[in-house]
């Protein structure tokens, strides 16, 4: 108990008031909606919406691994989903920021191909990079 009034003393006092205030409002509004009477009749922020037939039900999503570099990750996309260099860095880097990203969206073979011709490009680029650094000596 020691341990939470030193805790409690350390907010300041318009922020606990905010954060009780708002806690308050959060837990009334969920009570709400899970004791909703009438479950026909939901508010239109509970409704259940009908997917869009006109967006592809199918993605290619390239994860981050933690082990290419921004280099391999844009020549990758450069050479398989065929973007600009622009285009593949901004990719390359909400890949780094956000895990991962969607590189290409379409019908199902045409994603299949995407991520074949990804992982081959990467193949080929680790390989390259590879033979590339086995010529350096350190001492």
């Amino acid at each position: 108990m020691k341990n939470a009034v030193c805790f409690r003393s350390a907010i300041p006092e318009d922020v606990d008031r905010r954060v009780r205030s708002l806690t308050r409002i959060v837990l009334q509004f969920s009570t709400k909606f899970i004791c909703w009477p009438n479950e026909s009749n939901l508010p239109t922020l509970l409704r259940v919406h009908e997917a869009d037939a006109t967006l592809s039900p199918y993605q290619t999503i390239l994860l981050n691994d933690e082990t290419h570099t921004y280099d391999s990750v844009i020549r990758a996309l450069n050479l398989s989903v065929h973007c600009t260099d622009v285009q593949a860095m901004v990719l390359a880097t909400l890949i780094d920021r956000e895990g991962r990203a969607s590189v290409r969206n379409g019908t199902y073979d045409y994603c299949a191909r995407a991520k074949d011709e990804i992982q081959v490009k990467f193949c080929k680029f680790n390989r390259l990079i590879r033979s590339n650094s086995a010529d350096i000596v350190f001492f």
